[in-house]
């Protein structure tokens, strides 16, 4: 940016030699996490959520690689965000969103600080708002185990009596070639 048209013009005004002048385009997703997200994290409202959809749109059109976004980067941005809805507004199905991305992601590196977050929030649901987690807190003990392809992510959820199974799927179509 220091080379910028932006800088040139507004150097004068007041960036001068500050360290701002040297900021990249490339930084602006850092920029924005430090100065507009975190700040907003502090107390989460929905201004935060919002904030985190702008975040996690300018990662995904930084990160080039697919792969590394579904398996590495998007994951935990979804966990922070998910937790920073609960706090939000707590509910029993932000908790169970919360459980379903442990499971999509049991070999996250991080996953068992996920755990430890997500019963916290169940301690705390169970302190403040009463209801009935059980079901949810006995999800977070037994992670899915992965499908073999980190491409396909495998949910569960329960809602009543009812286990329900959703497969996602971050593959090309495959189309067969047609038989003669």
């Amino acid at each position: 940016m220091g080379d910028s048209i932006i800088s040139k013009y507004l150097e004068f005004k007041s960036w001068g030699e500050k360290e701002q002048g040297r900021w990249a385009v490339q930084d602006l997703p850092k920029l924005y996490r430090a100065n507009v997200l975190e700040p907003l994290r502090a107390s989460p409202t929905t201004a935060t959520l919002a904030a985190w959809d702008v975040y996690i749109a300018m990662a995904n059109a930084d990160e080039a690689d697919n792969d590394r976004w579904n398996e590495v980067v998007y994951p935990p941005l979804q966990f922070d965000r998910a937790c920073d809805d609960y706090t939000v507004a707590p509910g029993t199905e932000k908790l169970e969103g919360l459980m379903n991305l442990i499971k999509a992601n049991p070999t996250y590196p991080h996953v068992d600080e996920w755990i430890s977050r997500a019963r916290k929030m169940l301690d705390d649901y169970k302190a403040n708002h009463g209801g009935k987690v059980a079901d949810i807190q006995n999800s977070t003990t037994t992670p899915s185990t992965p499908t073999g392809n980190s491409n396909v992510i495998v949910t569960t959820s329960t809602q009543g009596d009812m286990t329900i199974v959703t497969t996602h799927t971050n593959s090309a179509p495959v189309t067969n070639a047609p038989s003669h």
